[in-house]
């Protein structure tokens, strides 16, 4: 695999020479900055190779260098199996005199048979050679010694793949299950790759566990926050809770899918779940002091102050919850929402006029509202319903 520090360097200090071109796989490149090393040419486009890939992008640079091969490119030449960078043997092993290839399965198969494998065999094995190995391990190959089974003799029904996979309940179930089997896999080695039971096992263990991966045991709540929203969402906002829990708790605090994120048991097989759920955002402190300013006894104009204040000391809350492009502050912008809420029209317009709380609107005097232009009978109408409603509250 390219390290692109090492290809940097390469191309700073050895470029001139194209030492930097043959690690990067480019012999003709690096063979022409060879030939044309004495007109100095090849040195002033190593530099500036070293300063493209020093400011190239990492995944740029591992898409260009470092391809990872996906999907099925060609299969293994005895069992078929499509050769993925997880099924292909490591360093380049398991290559053919006929260019064909074995997966990494028949690799470690063959090796046990015949060492010289691992290392001549693309010069002394093509695919006939490899299947008819394979096929007449006993026959074929000395080395082959059959060992004497240490699995229990008493007849045992044969478990199945869902029933396997309905059995994980946590990461400490999902561990047993690719324990047992790596079990069956080394007692199919033993068995000189001969027992299809264990074989047979294998597989429907480790067919189990990959599916066993994707089971669900934990849900987050990660809610869309908005200034008004409801307290007990908020105290819940970003915990966790077990499956069990998950229908009784939506149903309670509602929101869509997006808003419960799914932690599957295969996340929490190597790390903490504490290392993979979402964190509150940067502004959480901030507006949960908010709401605390909100839920105080002060008149409407000490809480718009002190919102004010909040926001000024905390840009991220600032930018979340507020327009920082509107000429009003924060705590102006939160009496008009305020203001709204109960239904009041042309709440810019009461502004001016210094109506700017719930209960200066509250207390209006609707005759000399009467006389303002744009306050029609159909405005009045509304605002009538408004007050109604702040006083009710």
């Amino acid at each position: 695999m390219k390290n692109k520090t090492t290809a940097t360097l390469l191309a700073f200090f050895l470029g001139g020479l194209g030492i930097h071109r043959f690690y990067l796989k480019q012999p003709i490149l690096g063979i022409l900055y060879l030939i044309f090393c004495w007109t100095y040419i090849p040195l002033i486009i190593s530099l500036i190779d070293g300063i493209r890939l020093a400011i190239m992008n990492k995944d740029d640079f591992n898409q260009k260098y470092n391809p990872v091969k996906t999907g099925f490119q060609e299969e293994c030449t005895y069992c078929n199996a499509g050769l993925t960078f997880m099924t292909t043997p490591n360093f380049g092993g398991g290559k053919l005199k006929d260019g064909k290839r074995v997966c990494r399965n028949c690799f470690q198969k063959i090796v046990k048979l015949d060492t010289r494998f691992g290392l001549q065999s693309k010069t002394i094995y093509d695919s006939d050679k490899v299947k008819n190995l394979l096929d007449n391990p006993k026959i074929i190959s000395p080395r082959l010694k059959e060992k004497p089974s240490n699995i229990t003799t008493k007849k045992e029904s044969t478990p199945t793949i869902p029933s396997l996979v309905k059995s994980v309940h946590s990461v400490t179930d999902l561990k047993k299950l690719n324990k047992e089997g790596e079990r069956y896999m080394k007692l199919f080695e033993n068995s000189g790759y001969e027992n299809k039971k264990y074989e047979k096992l294998n597989r429907i263990y480790e067919d189990a566990y990959y599916k066993a991966c994707d089971i669900v045991i934990h849900y987050q709540f990660v809610p869309h926050i908005e200034l008004n929203s409801p307290k007990e969402v908020l105290d819940f906002a970003f915990k966790v809770i077990d499956k069990k829990d998950y229908k009784s708790k939506r149903k309670q605090l509602g929101g869509g899918d997006y808003d419960w994120n799914e932690i599957n048991v295969g996340e929490l097989e190597d790390s903490k779940i504490a290392d993979i759920i979402e964190k509150p955002p940067f502004y959480w402190e901030s507006f949960l002091k908010f709401r605390a300013i909100i839920e105080t006894n002060e008149s409407y104009e000490e809480k718009a102050l002190k919102i004010t204040n909040l926001a000024n000391s905390d840009k991220s809350f600032l930018d979340e919850f507020f327009n920082r492009d509107d000429s009003e502050n924060a705590g102006e912008q939160w009496l008009k929402e305020e203001i709204r809420r109960f239904g009041v029209p042309l709440v810019d317009r009461l502004f001016d006029l210094e109506y700017n709380t719930p209960d200066k609107i509250a207390n209006i005097d609707l005759e000399y509202i009467k006389t303002i232009n744009g306050f029609g009978p159909q405005k009045i109408e509304q605002l009538k319903v408004a007050i109604n409603k702040m006083n009710k509250k």
